[in-house]
C-alpha cells in the first residue's frame, strides 16, 4: 500500500513539473497551417451529419473510444470493435480516417470535434495539447465559431483558463487545473 501511495505522489509531481506549451506555441500550430484547420473543420461538419456532437481522433471515433487496442462503445464497454468496424459503425471509410490522420500530423493535433447544442452556437474544436491525469492536467484546443468568444484570462492558484483570438472565427482555448 505504501508503494502505491509513493507511486501516486511521484506521478503527481511528474505531471505538475511538465512544461505546459505557451499560448504562442499552440497558436503557431494554427498560423503555420490555417488551410489544414479549415479542412478539418469542413470534414468534421460533413461527417457529423445531423448528429449534435461528433468526434474523430486517434482515440475517439463518434460513439467509440480506443481502450487497450479495441474500440469500445461510450455507453457500453462490452461492445468491442476493430478500427474497421468502428469506422463502419460511424459511417467513415478507412480512406477518410487516413485523411484525418494526415491533417492531424500537419496541424500538430490529435482530435477534432463538432458540437451543435441548443444552448451554444456550433463549434469546431481541434485538440492540440493535452497532458496530465484525469483529475489534474492541461489542455489546449484551437476552436472555431462563427462569432468567437471574448478574449479571457483567468488565473487562480494552480489553475488557469484563457481564450486568445486567432483569425476568421478561430481562437485558442487553454486550460489547466
Amino acid at each position: 500500500m505504501r508503494k502505491l501511495a509513493l507511486l501516486a505522489i511521484a506521478m503527481s509531481v511528474l505531471v505538475s513539473c511538465q512544461r505546459t506549451p505557451s499560448a504562442a506555441d499552440l497558436a503557431s500550430k494554427y498560423t503555420t497551417a490555417p488551410d489544414a484547420f479549415e479542412k478539418l473543420s469542413q470534414m468534421i461538419k460533413v461527417d457529423a451529419g445531423e448528429r449534435k456532437y461528433f468526434v474523430v481522433g486517434f482515440d475517439a471515433i463518434g460513439e467509440y473510444r480506443k481502450d487497450r487496442g479495441e474500440w469500445t462503445h461510450y455507453n457500453d464497454y462490452k461492445i468491442q470493435l476493430s478500427l474497421t468496424e468502428a469506422l463502419k459503425a460511424m459511417g467513415l471509410s478507412e480512406e477518410r480516417y487516413r485523411e484525418y490522420k494526415q491533417l492531424f500530423a500537419s496541424t500538430g493535433s490529435e482530435q477534432v470535434s463538432f458540437n451543435r447544442t441548443e444552448n451554444n452556437p456550433p463549434q469546431v474544436s481541434v485538440l492540440v495539447d493535452r497532458s496530465g491525469l484525469v483529475t489534474y492536467g492541461c489542455s489546449g484546443s484551437i476552436n472555431w465559431r462563427k462569432v468567437p468568444p471574448t478574449p479571457t484570462e483567468k488565473h487562480s492558484e494552480g489553475n488557469f483558463f484563457e481564450i486568445t483570438l486567432l483569425n476568421n472565427g478561430w481562437y485558442l482555448e487553454r486550460e489547466c487545473n
